[in-house]
């Protein structure tokens, strides 16, 4: 077996796994608060927000080790996810890259939304953080252009060409992973725009 330097150098290096254990567990509990908090401010929206038909299930917390080969963790909430229609909101940290928040609908979701979308996608607080998916799946997550544009680059038009376009609307905020430590604070913030968006 040949391995590289750097490879026995990784391979040598327990306290790294110790000290990624340990912050793996600590992101894993801070999604799921941050989950329930989620779960208050949708019983506190008026009865008619959309969101309000979907406070169960309850906030789903997963991670994985291999998303591009790299560990993540998501949090899922609101989590519709049916094989005709779609409405929910996935945050999701990806080790070393970013933190992301998402607005995903398909279906009669996206049917009676894509309007309003169109007419408040280009007002969204810090327009240069926002991103809309341009690929035929809403399962990928990275920010190359083959995947996610900017919205602060489009116009009304070519924005619209977008959403008519796909079936199923992905709108996305992306924050550097260096602001880990205000993770509640960017989770909240953008589900508020998310239930703003959709009034």
């Amino acid at each position: 077996m040949e391995i590289t330097k750097e490879e026995l150098q990784t391979l040598q290096n327990h306290e790294f796994l110790k000290t990624k254990f340990h912050l793996s567990k600590s992101i894993t509990e801070e999604l799921q608060k941050i989950g329930n908090v989620m779960v208050s401010e949708i019983k506190s929206l008026e009865p008619s927000h959309i969101f309000n038909s979907f406070v169960k299930p309850s906030p789903k917390v997963s991670r994985g080790e291999n998303y591009q080969t790299l560990p993540y963790f998501m949090l899922d909430y609101p989590r519709h996810f049916k094989e005709t229609e779609t409405i929910a909101v996935r945050n999701m940290i990806l080790w070393g890259q970013f933190i992301s928040s998402s607005l995903q609908l398909s279906g009669e979701f996206k049917k009676n939304f894509e309007e309003i979308i169109s007419q408040k996608s280009l007002n969204l607080h810090q327009l240069d953080q926002w991103y809309i998916c341009v690929n035929t799946t809403p399962w990928e997550h990275h920010f190359l252009r083959d995947n996610f544009l900017p919205i602060n680059e489009l116009n009304m038009e070519s924005l619209n060409k977008i959403l008519e376009s796909m079936n199923f609307i992905k709108l996305t905020r992306r924050h550097d992973i260096s602001e880990i430590t205000n993770l509640s604070e960017i989770v909240l913030n953008d589900f508020k725009e998310f239930i703003s968006l959709l009034k």
